[in-house]
């Protein structure tokens, strides 16, 4: 399980993505699904089989615009491990399968649609065996 201490640090609302892992190195308007970018912030983890992403935003993102906030492996992102926000959402707490070994290297990918609002941010990672 991990927490990242991103409380003061502002998600970006443009076509870039942040970056941030286990033990707080953020990589922030960086571009997405960059695995040089992932690289930078993922560190080894133990084997799960799921995993529960729980977010907090000091802001929804308003109107049709969303912050999807997907798991990364190995340098990539993770096909359907993602927590999506909407609207007038200012929490989620997302539980999905996931396939990962001991020693995979995870960290997470914030990315938006639209221009949300601007926001800080906490995130809350568990992996489950």
């Amino acid at each position: 399980m991990w927490n990242s201490t991103s409380g003061n640090t502002t998600l970006q609302t443009g076509a870039n993505c942040d970056y941030f892992g286990p033990f707080a190195v953020k990589d922030l308007n960086k571009a997405c699904n960059a695995g040089t970018e992932i690289a930078k912030v993922e560190s080894n983890m133990p084997a799960a089989t799921s995993v529960r992403i729980v977010v907090k935003l000091s802001a929804a993102p308003g109107g049709i615009a969303t912050r999807i906030f997907s798991l990364t492996r190995n340098g990539s992102v993770v096909a359907g491990v993602s927590c999506i926000m909407t609207g007038g959402s200012t929490t989620a707490d997302c539980t999905v399968p996931a396939s990962l070994a001991d020693n995979d290297r995870i960290g997470m990918q914030s990315r938006q649609t639209g221009t949300p609002a601007a926001a800080k941010f906490k995130v809350f990672v568990v992996l489950t065996p």
